[in-house]
């Protein structure tokens, strides 16, 4: 367990340093085990979660880890106050239903990155550019 940071115990991180302490926290929030204090805000530190859309959507690819992730999702927002910016792979299932991914990432109302598949279930890159012109429309992308 960590000490909430005081005068005495702050100190100096490098880019590097505080990009591993981070992400150390991070997966011992996952895990329930420690308080993460906001010291976030103070360094800039952007946290990005992979969620790909709508829970039908993510589950295709990632393992049916939804349920999990979003729990997660929520865990970070009631440390830091805000939801993280979330990474998300756009294929074939997201052109098809585009409009249900773009308002399931609206409700958050933070930045999202859309990643463009490749290989057998990619798409084109004009396929991805008319995707993010409508998410643009609506998201901060």
């Amino acid at each position: 367990m960590y000490d909430k940071p005081t005068e005495k115990n702050k100190t100096k991180l490098t880019g590097f340093q505080l990009a591993g302490a981070v992400l150390a926290a991070l997966l011992l929030v996952v895990g329930g085990a420690m308080t993460l204090y906001r010291s976030g805000d103070e360094h800039k530190i952007n946290v990005g979660f992979s969620i790909d859309g709508y829970k039908e959507l993510h589950n295709l690819y990632r393992c049916n880890s939804f349920d999990k992730a979003m729990m997660t999702v929520e865990r970070y927002r009631e440390i830091t106050g805000h939801y993280p910016t979330f990474n998300a792979t756009v294929g074939k299932e997201s052109l098809e239903n585009a409009d249900k991914v773009i308002d399931f990432f609206s409700r958050f109302g933070t930045r999202v990155t859309f990643s463009r598949m490749i290989g057998r279930y990619g798409i084109s890159l004009d396929e991805y550019h008319t995707f993010l012109s409508k998410a643009e429309a609506s998201l901060q992308v």
